[in-house]
């Protein structure tokens, strides 16, 4: 008398290939998501870089002086002073260019001080009294900030270099703006 029904050896079968479609699958859907992180990470470190230069050459055109310091800031490789004209002829503010490094946290957890360090590069106005009026967040993330003076008066640099979403996305990018000499003490 025949049965009508599958064996244990079959239907394991079936549970085996069955196991190893979802597998693939699996991987397959995690490879996607995160092609479409580093994508969009990509294009935020883009518009980032974006934002950051046309701020700062905007500033560095327009600036009347680039004091050694101001308030509590001094003027280093890492932080830029300079002050600019406000349009009035004796109206003048004090835009400070600061990069600070942020512990960015693991994703597993792991104990403090375990994360990547990472840059942010921050726009900051002064009031004449060298009390913070707004600060703006330019670069959240970048592996190196560099500002520099080149050998004509009023010339300067910015050197940015971000990473993106891939590991093999990265952006060096220099920028150079000339202060109008005109204006220049």
């Amino acid at each position: 008398m025949k049965r009508g029904g599958f064996t244990l050896i079959e239907e394991l079968i079936v549970i085996a290939i069955l196991a190893i479609l979802s597998g693939t699958t699996l991987v397959f859907f995690l490879t996607a998501f995160r092609a479409n992180q580093g994508a969009r990470r990509q294009g935020q470190v883009a518009r980032e870089l974006t934002v950051a230069e046309r701020a700062w050459r905007s500033d560095v055109q327009e600036a009347v002086e680039f004091p050694a310091a101001a308030g509590m800031f001094s003027a280093t490789s890492e932080t830029l002073i300079l002050r600019r004209n406000d349009g009035a002829a004796t109206a003048t503010t004090v835009i400070v260019y600061q990069v600070r490094p942020v512990e960015t946290p693991n994703i597993s957890a792991a104990p403090a001080g375990t994360g990547a360090t990472v840059l942010r590069l921050e726009r900051l106005r002064l009031a004449p009294d060298g009390s913070t009026l707004s600060r703006q967040e330019l670069v959240s993330s970048a592996d190196r900030v560099e500002f520099g003076s080149a050998d004509a008066p009023g010339l300067r640099t910015l050197t940015l270099a971000a990473s993106g979403g891939f590991e093999a996305y990265r952006s060096t990018q220099r920028f150079k703006a000339l202060a109008h000499a005109r204006r220049l003490k």
